[in-house]
């Protein structure tokens, strides 16, 4: 799994690398033909859907996220992630606020991380999972770890040219793991390109 997310974010990484293939894929997806956008909200009110890939946060340690605008400022995300030992996936409600090129943004959600093997070994590996599985959890070999999630975050938005639709964003995250009342603060950084 942890392998099929690396080529995934690779290639989201290869399409913003080249930007000669934004005008390919606006072309397969019928995007709007206008690259010039006065705000964030404009941007999204005309591309309703993004897909992303992110580092750290609600996913884990890698994750690749989907996003559905229903308007200007909200919209629902779903993504699936996963690190050494364990899969996670995630879903989220996001708010954004009006802005030019960098616009601040709220999520709230749940996400459930999870290992799908007989092996807890790896838990010692991530800080989330080391302060939210239990002893017993790691003795009999499973666990399932359900977290209500909030972030704050900043996301730049490119709103002009050829690139317009694609964004990067870096959010501080609170997990908050359910069944053991502990409070978790980590972060991500990622891409989303809405088209």
């Amino acid at each position: 799994m942890l392998k099929q997310i690396l080529i995934l974010s690779s290639l989201m990484l290869s399409l913003v690398a080249n930007a000669g293939i934004f005008e390919t894929a606006a072309s397969v997806f019928k995007i709007d033909e206008n690259t010039e956008y006065k705000s964030n909200w404009d941007m999204r009110t005309q591309r309703k859907f993004g897909v992303g890939a992110s580092v750290g946060g609600n996913l884990g340690l890698f994750g690749m996220s989907f996003e559905l605008n229903f308007e200007d400022e909200n919209s629902a995300q779903a993504g699936f992630g996963a690190g050494p030992g364990y899969n996670a996936f995630a879903i989220l409600w996001k708010h954004n606020f009006e802005d030019d090129y960098v616009s601040p943004y709220t999520t709230l959600g749940y996400a459930r991380w999870f290992n799908s093997s007989a092996s807890t070994d790896d838990v010692s590996r991530s800080g989330v999972l080391s302060r939210s599985v239990s002893d017993s959890d790691k003795r009999a070999g499973h666990f399932a770890t359900n977290f209500v999630t909030g972030s704050l975050g900043l996301q730049y938005n490119q709103l002009s040219g050829e690139a317009a639709g694609f964004s990067i964003f870096g959010e501080l995250t609170l997990l908050g793991e359910v069944s053991q009342s502990v409070l978790i603060p980590t972060g991500s950084i990622g891409t989303v390109y809405y088209f």
